[in-house]
């Protein structure tokens, strides 16, 4: 007698847990293998009890497909000890119970079943019904891709690329991504999207990119719809497109992925492919933010604080400020710490301002730590400091920031918290001036003309105060007098062109 073989139709149920990292670098989406009653009968009547078994499940009667499942489990059939397993993992028609389930799969396992060594790499990667052990996790995963399995293969190609349980290797990460992805498997067409997207293991290649993120997209992967809506936005790979973009933000957000929400909220606050509307804007920050992004958040609170598309609310505005900043949003500790200098929203409390601006300091905000350099420099929510005033006015500075520049040079001026040092303080007077920093083109405009820290330049003393008697300093409009009777006709030729020539330096 003939051997029947009956095929089944494997995409009755889908189990997928899937975990997501951030979208600049690749997603890590955990995939399953599905639940597919398939057996190779030897009898008619076998093949019956498998389609009796097949319509239960169908119906959502998971009870009577388990009594179907029986005969073949005492056989020791490995599909039947896979879907057994399956039933265990979620509870379908009874107790769910990750134990037994890791055991079925194993069994299934050992004897080859390809889906169940890709559920059972599952379990053991995260520890679900056994302890975890990524290297035991490699070891399935890589039974089930070398079967072809697309989810083993995209699992085994995400610890390839990350370097879990295996050492790092772009090569082989991208290996299993393509063979996955060329299969359909959408979170590995997304994550082999990314890595040709930032050119990880890979030469950077935009529109491959946006081809498998396209492929992905069109299956209705709300993250590859992200990142494709981030190519048409920056015009990566395909000209610059923010209509379309928003088209492919919006079916990521409407699937509630947050990433989308925020950055579809920003396209409408700006007007980038669609009105401006700040209404909008809002209703979108609002649904990221209720969800946790970061960024939402944080923007939401701007909008609250500044009554754009919702009316000014200071106590809300610093509500999510404090939301965004406990998840470390920089930004949103400085605005949360100058709310409690200023009392707004929040009782006015120096401690907590300190407390908010060196948390946005040490993530290097240039003005949260010129800001907290003033308090040390006066005492004001913590001991007076002019060590660490001197210490964070630096970092400030070094970030850029006029203010904390002039100030700096005023510290090594009069060897207040550092070493007094008159060539540093030149230094720095000078890099605030460039900026615009009134006071410190007026110091500066001093050190020339008196020669400290340098030798005497009636010219560049001349050139400095003329820059800011223009803006409207008193001081330098009276000492310019002055130095106008000192200066040589050669001096103020070479100054008058710098005067001419001269713009604020970013």
């Amino acid at each position: 007698m003939l051997n029947l073989s009956t095929t089944v139709d494997c995409t009755a149920l889908l189990w997928r847990a899937q975990q997501t990292f951030e979208k600049s670098n690749m997603n890590h989406r955990l995939t399953f293998s599905i639940l597919c009653l398939s057996v190779l009968f030897t009898s008619p009547l076998a093949a019956q009890d498998f389609q009796d078994g097949l319509e239960a499940i169908k119906r959502g009667d998971y009870e009577s497909a388990l009594q179907d499942l029986k005969p073949f489990l005492k056989q020791g059939r490995p599909e039947a000890q896979y879907n057994l397993a399956v039933m265990y993992d979620n509870g379908l028609g009874i107790p769910q119970d990750h134990k037994k389930a890791f055991k079925w799969y194993t069994l299934a396992a050992k004897q080859g079943d390809a889906n169940a060594q890709s559920n059972l790499g599952a379990l053991y990667e995260q520890g679900i019904g056994t302890a975890q052990n990524i290297e035991a996790a490699v070891k399935w995963y890589t039974l089930a891709a070398d079967q072809g399995v697309p989810s083993a293969q995209n699992n085994l190609a995400l610890l390839y690329s990350h370097g879990k349980g295996v050492p790092q290797n772009l090569r082989l990460a991208v290996k299993w991504y393509t063979l996955a992805a060329t299969q359909g498997e959408i979170n590995a067409q997304n994550n082999l999207g990314q890595i040709l997207d930032h050119g990880q293991g890979v030469p950077q290649n935009f529109k491959k990119a946006l081809q498998w993120y396209t492929r992905a997209a069109n299956q209705g992967d709300a993250a590859a719809q992200y990142n494709l809506g981030i190519l048409l936005q920056d015009g990566h790979g395909t000209p610059q497109n923010y209509e379309t973009a928003i088209q492919w933000f919006t079916l990521a957000a409407n699937q509630g992925d947050i990433d989308a929400q925020s950055r579809l909220a920003l396209m409408f606050k700006n007007g980038l492919g669609a009105l401006q509307n700040d209404q909008t804007a809002v209703y979108w920050y609002k649904r990221a933010a209720h969800q946790g992004q970061t960024d939402a958040q944080y923007n939401l609170g701007l909008m609250y604080k500044n009554g754009i598309g919702v009316p000014q609310n200071l106590k809300t505005a610093a509500k999510w400020f404090e939301l965004a900043a406990n998840q470390g949003k920089a930004e949103a500790q400085h605005n949360l710490g100058l709310m409690y200098k200023n009392g707004l929203g929040v009782p006015q409390d120096d401690e907590m301002t300190v407390y908010w601006s060196e948390k946005a300091a040490i993530q290097g905000v240039a003005s949260a730590q010129y800001d907290l350099a003033l308090m040390y420099s006066n005492g004001i929510g913590v001991a007076q400091s002019y060590a660490l005033a001197a210490a964070w006015m630096s970092k400030a500075s070094n970030g850029n920031d006029a203010n904390a520049q002039y100030n700096l040079a005023s510290l090594y001026k009069n060897g207040i918290g550092v070493k007094q040092d008159d060539k540093t303080a030149l230094y720095w007077y000078h890099r605030a001036a460039e900026q615009g920093n009134i006071s410190g083109q007026f110091n500066l405009g001093m050190m020339y003309y008196k020669g400290i820290g340098t030798p005497q330049d009636f010219g560049g003393a001349y050139a400095w105060w003329s820059i800011a008697a223009a803006r409207g300093h008193v001081g330098a409009k009276k000492n310019l007098e002055v130095v106008a009777k000192e200066i040589s006709p050669q001096a103020l030729k070479i100054a008058t062109a710098f005067i001419k020539s001269w713009t604020p330096k970013p």
